[in-house]
């Protein structure tokens, strides 16, 4: 199966995570593809191994710590009664980490 990216009009992906993302790049540098002229590659997650990756991978981080801290404070407030179960919007902001695949 080859892999065909001309005429897609298209100039990057945005990967469900890191993991995948970084496959992605092998398949494409296998196929001789160069990234990020060709096409520009960028995960989710901002995994460890992503600045290792053959082309750095740009990636989006999100605050796991921020995440955490608010799961545990709802989950302390619904173990205390302090309030009755409700869907809740908490927003945290995310981090682009520019590397070299974008």
């Amino acid at each position: 199966m080859s892999l065909d990216l001309a005429g897609l009009g298209f100039q990057g992906v945005l990967m469900f995570n890191d993991l995948i993302a970084m496959g992605f790049q092998k398949a494409l540098l296998e196929r001789g593809f160069s990234i990020p002229e060709d096409i520009a590659v960028i995960g989710f997650d901002n995994i460890d191994r992503c600045s290792e990756a053959r082309v750095p991978l740009t990636t989006i981080s999100v605050p796991r710590r921020e995440i955490g801290q608010a799961a545990l404070e709802k989950l302390v407030q619904i173990i205390n009664n302090e309030e009755k179960i409700q869907p809740e919007r908490i927003l945290l902001e995310p981090e682009l980490i520019v590397r070299s695949s974008a």
